[in-house]
């Protein structure tokens, strides 16, 4: 749709944020102090506000997460005791994010939220996007600080761990997923991140999945959402500097399935290869495009 929400900074005290979306050359204010984290196609956006604006009342640090719908701002949240933010959100108006102290998961859907819960053992979690099956990801943890885990939820499993890329990973966190379930994050250390890709029940390290010769340098560190056709955004490292960059499909060949678990084929110089995403006899291609 070309819409982007936003924050703008008023002043020098760093918690005057004006939240706002961007759509066909103009800028239109929210009308409260805060941030926005998602919008869905109806123009519908979710964030965390701390009050000011059309919600004097609120005051950090009872913050609460607000739902912006057709011109009007509300509070989805009818607990003030506890501070909520609002991550994601889907096209049935679903959304997903934080509350609480520790944080605990939660989905809102009609007026109702629901607490996720954690996975076993833990004391935390968080819930980062939603997709329009209802499915979410987010992480959960023990203490919050370096161990949590990524998980994907829906009404008929709870959460499921979907692990680490490595044994010696601290920590993974997924953070988008698209409507056919396939989910992207991340999963190491602070000094070490590694994306992942989860499809088929399978983590994928998307650097292992870059063509030989292909990489012009690039490594990959952060995936941050996919859509709908696979393309696949986040950050990563290109000589020393930090980039955005996309993945994008280009191409779907087939071929016979090697005994390593997905194709390794050879394509030109820019090229991305994903493993066997819905059919075990396919593969595809992906470019990938630097965005500064």
């Amino acid at each position: 749709m070309g819409q982007v929400v936003g924050n703008s900074l008023v002043g020098n005290s760093g918690f005057d944020n004006q939240a706002f979306i961007y759509s066909g050359g103009t800028t239109q204010s929210i009308g409260l102090n805060g941030i926005p984290y998602a919008i869905n196609d109806s123009g519908e956006v979710v964030g965390g506000t701390t009050g000011g604006g059309i919600f004097p009342k609120l005051a950090f640090p009872y913050g609460a997460a607000f739902l912006y719908s057709n011109g009007t701002t509300t509070i989805i949240n009818n607990n003030l005791e506890d501070n909520y933010i609002a991550y994601g959100i889907n096209n049935l108006g679903q959304a997903v994010g934080i509350f609480g102290s520790p944080s605990r998961a939660f989905l809102y859907d009609n007026g109702i939220i629901t607490n996720l819960g954690t996975l076993p053992g833990d004391n935390y979690s968080s819930a980062l996007d939603i997709n329009d099956l209802g499915q979410v990801v987010g992480s959960s943890g023990l203490t919050g600080v370096d161990d949590g885990r990524a998980f994907l939820y829906s009404s008929s499993t709870g959460l499921q761990n979907l692990g680490k890329l490595s044994p010696t990973d601290l920590f993974s966190i997924a953070e988008g997923i698209n409507n056919l379930g396939q989910v992207v994050g991340s999963s190491g250390t602070y000094n070490d991140l590694k994306p992942f890709l989860y499809s088929d029940n399978t983590l994928y390290n998307l650097n292992d999945l870059i063509a030989p010769g292909s990489d012009a340098g690039f490594t990959l560190t952060i995936a941050s959402a996919i859509n709908n056709n696979g393309q696949i955004v986040g950050r990563g490292a290109v000589n020393g500097e930090f980039h955005a960059f996309l993945l994008t499909p280009v191409s779907s060949v087939s071929v016979a399935e090697p005994s390593s678990g997905f194709p390794i084929l050879s394509f030109g110089a820019g090229v991305i290869l994903f493993a066997a995403l819905k059919r075990k006899t396919h593969s595809s291609s992906a470019v990938i495009q630097q965005r500064s």
